[in-house]
């Protein structure tokens, strides 16, 4: 094993290093219990250069030794000169070599060099005056042992890097508490819980369906967008069952190493059939009794994908190593205990085909987003711990979100409290449900940056267009509010919230939508002219093109291209070039009707366009009851007139 050799390696290297405890002397060596601090003594005269022992400032001229022919002894020698007290000072020199340079009371002058270059303990305990050549005795032994410090540094964190990717499989996935979460938690989601009844009855009472030849899924894949609550019902199959949940990622089980993951599939599931359920005293029977056990991999796709499509990559290796290790440890579950394989992906296309076949992942449980009525129960969930105001209606706020989550519904609802806890309300109001909702959309408000005369009075035309052509064409969604106060990257919106959930989109519906979109445009030109038109519109372009295109290519709704698909399903042609230039064609002509229409509708309007966007200039955000009131009164008046 990698990290057992390490381990190995790393005792070597720390037993090694105990002899290079000089490391820890120090600065100076006079600093030391029992050690004089170093003096600079003039040595006798030896051979007529006693004067030139002595240096400039009081110590002792190095260069003296290098011009005498200093006798040598060996280390041992010097060693017991020193012990017996024969030596009254000593001086460390580091080059090649660290040599010791020792003078006796008898006014000899000795050199000597330690094996290895380490110095014996006893030496620096020595009461001798002890010094370094060039700089304290510290920096001289260190320079002999900082490769040492080096080498330990390096496998202790070898050590801890390898320990860090080889931890023990069974530590990454711990079960979770038991019985946390239950169907009950999980709203907007019937249809998905009704699939997995069946997984939690297996669990509870696995020879109900032993004794009528029946087998239960082994494996079941969640798929659905980010945020429709999979991880959130894996939780609760295993409440509900009481038994351990077992979490991981798929790209956890990848690795720096080979093989690695495929150890960590087989500890995982090992893991999980050793699992108990918690101690009790109570229940003798369960004392030693393993348990079934839910296992759920989230981001499947992560190392599911299908084989062979990596160009033989080292990644790509490991991934098929691992898909190989987790499709053996799925065969195996019939004889190996009562486990249950839940994986979760958004990306269910991508899967290798061996994992979907029947006998592995042999369920598939499609996780839509929540409707009106499942997003109304997930507020409902969410909401259980928030007081709310009198005037909040949870199917009004569930209308607000068409197409949301239930990620996107729980945060929803922390944004309002945390507007009601902003402006001081006892109660989360309707209010904070519609900022906190505005803002998820838009971002938040920029009253910071302040709009000249010209510009608002544009934004106000502009969103007074998009504003008139909705309330004008029938087939278009009721208005909520229509403000020109900045938010995010827009200066202003029009809010239209749908009666009910839009699973398909009529021709008539496609063309109002186009015609509100291409509003703002024609509004400007209404009020200014073509030349004086701005960049305001560019979102407002983009989502017409792109319907309108849907419309040509994809949905057979125009009658020159007729009941044909000319792109794919990722966008790409499909379609000859000559008949892809016919397209472009079209989608043009579909985009300048709508533009024409909405142009219409105003100048048909213009006293209510005028109206509204002066009321906008004042008040900054009309709801919809009051622009249809500012319409009808302008309509009246009108006809008064005449």
């Amino acid at each position: 094993m990698a990290h057992k050799f390490l381990s190995m390696v790393a005792s070597a290297a720390i037993a090694s290093s105990l002899l290079t405890w000089p490391l820890c002397v120090p600065a100076s060596a006079g600093d030391a219990p029992g050690v004089p601090p170093a003096q600079a003594v003039a040595l006798p005269s030896q051979a007529g250069h006693g004067e030139a022992a002595v240096a400039s400032r009081g110590h002792l001229n190095p260069g003296f030794f290098a011009a005498m022919a200093i006798p040598s002894v060996a280390y041992s020698e010097a060693s017991g000169l020193v012990q017996s007290g024969k030596v009254t000072e000593i001086l460390a020199r580091s080059g090649s070599h660290l040599v010791l340079f020792l003078r006796t009371d008898d006014g000899r002058v000795l050199q000597t060099m330690p094996p290895g270059d380490k110095m014996d303990p006893a030496i620096l305990s020595a009461h001798a005056d002890i010094w370094a050549d060039g700089g304290d005795l510290l920096s001289v032994i260190s320079d002999r042992s900082a490769g040492s410090l080096n080498i330990l540094l390096t496998v202790f964190l070898l050590v801890w890097l390898g320990r860090k990717m080889t931890k023990n499989p069974g530590k990454l996935a711990k079960p979770s508490g038991i019985g946390e979460v239950t169907f009950a938690d999980v709203a907007g989601q019937d249809e998905a819980k009704e699939e997995l009844l069946e997984i939690v009855e297996f669990l509870k009472d696995p020879s109900k369906f032993a004794s009528l030849g029946a087998r239960v899924p082994r494996g079941v894949l969640l798929e659905g967008n980010p945020g429709n609550g999979k991880t959130l019902l894996a939780k609760a199959v295993a409440g509900e069952a009481s038994v351990p949940f077992f979490h991981i990622a798929g790209p956890e089980f990848l690795e720096m190493f080979a093989g690695l993951g495929a150890r960590r599939v087989r500890g995982l599931f090992k893991a999980a059939r050793g699992a108990r359920r918690p101690f009790r005293w109570l229940q003798p029977r369960t004392w030693f009794v393993r348990c079934p056990a839910i296992i759920f991999i989230d981001e499947i796709d992560a190392i599911g994908g299908k084989r062979g499509n990596g160009g033989g990559s080292d990644v790509q290796g490991e991934r098929e190593q691992i898909l190989t290790q987790l499709l053996t440890e799925l065969d195996g579950l019939a004889k190996r205990g009562k486990i249950v394989l839940i994986c979760a992906t958004n990306r269910a296309d991508s899967l290798d085909p061996a994992l979907l076949r029947p006998g592995r992942l042999d369920r598939r449980v499609f996780v839509p987003g929540p409707d009106l009525g499942g997003r109304t129960k997930i507020l409902a969930v969410h909401a259980r711990k928030v007081p709310l105001a009198e005037d909040v209606d949870l199917e009004m706020v569930a209308r607000l979100m068409p197409g949301s989550s239930g990620a996107d519904l729980a945060n929803l609802v922390n944004e309002a409290a945390i507007f009601a806890g902003r402006w001081g309300l006892a109660a989360v109001a309707l209010k904070c449900f519609q900022a906190a909702r505005d803002k998820a959309l838009l971002g938040p408000e920029r009253r910071s940056g302040v709009m000249d005369d010209d510009m608002r009075r544009l934004v106000a035309w502009h969103e007074s267009g998009h504003t008139l052509v909705a309330f004008a064409t029938p087939h278009s969604d009721p208005i909520n509010k229509v403000t020109i106060i900045p938010r995010g990257r827009a200066m202003g919106f029009l809010s239209q919230v749908p009666e009910t959930d839009q699973h398909m989109l009529s021709r008539a519906k496609l063309n109002d939508m186009l015609a509100v979109a291409m509003a703002g445009r024609a509004a400007e030109a209404l009020m200014s002219g073509d030349e004086m038109i701005s960049t305001g519109a560019e979102a407002d372009i983009d989502s017409a093109t792109r319907y309108a295109r849907m419309m040509v290519t994809r949905w057979g709704m125009s009658p020159a291209i007729g009941r044909m698909a000319c792109v794919g399903q990722e966008g790409q042609p499909i379609a000859s070039p000559v008949t892809m230039a016919r397209v472009d064609h079209e989608v043009q002509a579909v985009i300048d009707a709508a533009y024409d229409r909405a142009l219409g509708i105003l100048e048909s309007m213009r006293p209510s366009l005028d109206a509204l966007a002066n009321r906008l200039l004042d008040v900054e955000t009309m709801s919809g009851a009051d622009v249809a009131a500012l319409v009808h009164a302008t309509a009246d008046s009108d006809r008064i007139a005449a």
